[in-house]
């Protein structure tokens, strides 16, 4: 049986990599999606429907956000080395996050899902399979709550490469349905996102997590984002 709780801080703030990523895509031949257009390294998140502002923030904000509490129980090991694990994992959400603020949602939420992971089948080349599929519940929120929906499905699907005894490179892909019922790609649209990294081994049992995530339906999450962690399982 497994337990946790996670206590995020978060903080909405000015840009600092327009000009970096504008580049990026000229270097690329990619489209800029009208992000050349826009004021560079300024915040800006606006929703309007029928006439009235339901979000408008534009100013830096920061603080604790949703606290989500955790729990995860075995269904299946394999014994060996490299076992075939799965796992039924639930989460619960609760909104002690500012939603003015866009720190939080203003909903509680339940999640369930099933979490695989296969390291057996190609163990021979030291590859990792792993997977989720899982489901979302969510209360009303304070964010756009005419638009929101209560139930959202989501996935994930990766490998993982350990080449040294130090270092495994990753390649996941993650996805979800909808949160909203809206004509904007950026609400109702399917989302889904790519993400590739890795895990350096580090000593004292500390391991260094590096990723980097697109957007591969192009407006339905975040152009690019990085992901820093420092670990130590206990």
């Amino acid at each position: 049986m497994e337990v946790g709780i996670d206590l995020p801080y978060l903080s909405h703030g000015r840009g600092h990599l327009n000009d970096f990523i504008i580049d990026w895509h000229d270097t690329f031949g990619m489209s800029q999606g009208g992000r050349d257009k826009a004021t560079d390294d300024h915040l800006a998140y606006f929703y309007a429907n029928g006439g009235n502002d339901q979000i408008d923030v534009t100013g830096s904000a920061s603080g604790l956000g949703d606290v989500l509490l955790s729990a995860a129980m075995p269904l299946r090991e394999d014994g060996g080395e490299n076992p075939r694990l799965l796992t039924l994992r639930a989460t619960l959400k609760v909104p002690t996050g500012s939603t003015s603020d866009l720190l939080g949602s203003g909903s509680t939420d339940l999640s369930l899902r099933l979490s695989g992971e296969d390291r057996q089948t190609l163990a021979a080349a030291n590859i990792t399979c792993f997977g989720t599929l899982g489901t979302l519940l969510m209360t009303a929120g304070d964010v756009i709550p005419d638009r929101q929906r209560h139930a959202v499905g989501f996935g994930t699907i990766g490998f993982g490469w350990q080449p040294l005894t130090w270092l495994t490179l990753k390649l996941q892909l993650d996805g979800h349905t909808a949160f909203f019922d809206s004509e904007l790609s950026q609400l109702g649209n399917f989302s889904s996102q790519l993400i590739m990294g890795g895990t350096v081994g580090l000593p004292g049992d500390f391991q260094f997590d590096l990723a980097v995530s697109e957007d591969i339906i192009v407006d339905t999450a975040p152009d690019v984002l990085f992901h820093f962690a420092l670990r130590r399982m206990f």
